[in-house]
């Protein structure tokens, strides 16, 4: 996950690929999201802490099967761009989310 914030001029650059006020690191926030439900039973709660993005989940996390039922539903994806819409608002800069 990188997050960076609108830059007040150009980048640099330099070799330095936080050129132009990204946040990295320990400048993140520490949060975490409510618990969403996603469906077959299941919850799912994000949180970040030190720049890196992690998801618990109720009861546990689930078998391949459900977990591509969940992930196929939208539910999951709708829960997490909740929670990086809180983390945009709260550091006032866009987030963006890989899913590798």
């Amino acid at each position: 996950m990188a997050i960076n914030t609108t830059p007040n001029k150009k980048p640099t650059g330099g070799g330095n690929p936080t050129a132009g006020g990204a946040i990295n690191g320990n400048d993140f926030p520490t949060m975490a999201s409510d618990w969403h439900q996603v469906g077959r039973g299941y919850s799912c709660r994000f949180t970040l802490q030190g720049g890196q993005l992690n998801v618990a989940w109720r009861p546990a996390f689930p078998p391949k099967v459900e977990l591509r039922r969940i992930w196929n539903s939208g539910k999951y994806h709708e829960a997490r761009h909740i929670f990086l819409t809180a983390v945009s608002e709260r550091i006032g800069g866009a987030v963006v989310c890989v899913d590798m």
